[in-house]
């Protein structure tokens, strides 16, 4: 994933069939020629999966227990928009601890399948690759599952919506079919 101006892009790594594929390169030059948008969540919200939305925003916003003043600052700026009271700050920032230390023992994890599977190429060792991959899906998820039962009813609320504003923002591209 990258970001550029406003928005969030996520490669795919499957290749689906655009209606218009120059149409598509056209509404956003800073797309390689051999990609094409696939889903711009701007236009169609609706097609983006909340779940890709939660592992964005979750992955981002954890953060270790001795972050640095800048990690803070950049922290303080990714949950502004959710208007947080000093209370659900509180349970917040020990919860996103907890979950940037999961988030890093998958990303070790994760980086140790893909050079495996790199290398080896069997059929076990993509699964365990994939299986990872799988995993900081679910951590993500039990991360924000979490966050909803313990934040105050509010603070719940305005998660929930944000994940919403998020899936506006990415524009997920993949392959130009040929």
């Amino acid at each position: 994933m990258r970001r550029r101006s406003g928005t969030l892009f996520m490669l795919l790594a499957i290749p689906l069939v655009l209606p218009s594929p120059t149409a598509s390169r056209a509404q956003d030059a800073t797309i390689p020629p051999q990609f094409g948008i696939v889903i711009d969540g701007s236009k169609n919200p609706e097609r983006i999966q909340d779940s890709v939305a939660i592992l964005m925003y979750m992955s981002l916003i954890a953060t270790p227990t001795d972050a640095d003043a800048r990690t803070l600052r950049f922290l303080s700026a990714k949950l502004s928009p959710l208007d947080l009271d000093s209370a659900d700050m509180e349970i917040l920032r020990p919860e996103l601890a907890r979950l940037h230390t999961r988030l890093q023992r998958n990303q070790e994890e994760l980086t140790t399948a893909y050079e495996e599977a790199g290398r080896l190429r069997t059929a076990e060792v993509i699964a365990a690759a994939t299986a990872a991959a799988d995993r900081r899906q679910e951590i993500a998820e039990d991360g924000y599952a979490r966050l909803l039962q313990i934040l105050s009813p509010a603070a719940a609320r305005s998660l929930q919506a944000h994940i919403q504003a998020v899936k506006r923002q990415i524009k997920s591209i993949g392959p130009v079919a040929r």
